[in-house]
């Protein structure tokens, strides 16, 4: 009896042993796991944000930044009414949805989308510049969101998605050409089309971007944009 205890015991023993083996293996191999991570300060458009030290960004052509292997996105967003346009095109996206988040910033708006990425925005103390933050690893995302910081000292808020009172001045601004595109091409849902060069028109006294949809070089339909408030027509 006591040769079968010690066999049991060895046996218990040993599947432990494998059991921790499998889950450091598991969590080790998790591209940006946040608690073992170690990170480095990078600036996005003048925004400093704390992000793996193995991480290498390239940038679009829509001025997000990207590393495709770790799964980190980082979208910085300039003026009013980009922060407001940036806030309703993510929440028109089907495949994405917001959730609540525990040591984000209060109020922080935060995203989650089908493929599992987690996005959260912040923006500064007056509104006029804002960041998404985004990894597949949660933990990673809210650290990035929690180390933001502006150009000036100026303190990181969040957003809480009405924007249009938050500066007078910006009432009266319209959106970029290259913010049209990226608000474009969020809508567009056909493989390999994109969004091509917006035109900005006067239709009755309302100023929208007309972006043409591109399609193996070809126009195959287009998108338009109100102007001022970022939102497709």
């Amino acid at each position: 009896m006591d040769k079968q205890v010690k066999i049991l015991i060895g046996v218990v023993i040993v599947l432990v042993v494998v059991i921790i083996g499998l889950v450091g293996m598991y969590y080790g191999g998790i591209p940006g796991f946040s608690s073992t991570q170690a990170m480095k300060n990078e600036t996005f458009d003048g925004i400093t944000v704390s992000v793996p030290v193995a991480a290498n960004f390239t940038k679009s052509a829509y001025g997000n930044y990207n590393d495709e292997k770790l799964g980190l996105q980082i979208t910085p967003v300039d003026s009013v009414i980009g922060i407001s346009a940036f806030i309703g095109t993510i929440d028109n996206r089907k495949d994405v949805k917001r959730i609540t988040l525990e040591g984000v910033p209060s109020d922080a708006i935060c995203w989650k989308t089908e493929e599992g990425y987690t996005q959260i925005l912040v923006v500064n103390s007056n509104a006029t510049q804002g960041i998404c933050v985004g990894a597949k690893d949660e933990k990673l995302a809210i650290q990035m969101a929690n180390s933001v910081i502006f150009p000036q000292n100026q303190n990181t808020i969040t957003s809480t998605g009405n924007t249009s009172d938050s500066n007078a001045s910006g009432q009266d601004s319209i959106i970029t050409s290259s913010q049209a595109m990226s608000i474009a091409n969020s809508y567009i849902e056909e493989p390999g089309a994109t969004a091509g060069t917006p035109r900005l028109v006067d239709s009755g006294g309302q100023e929208i971007y007309i972006v043409p949809v591109i399609l193996n070089g070809s126009t195959v339909g287009q998108i338009e944009i109100d102007a001022r408030t970022g939102q497709r027509i």
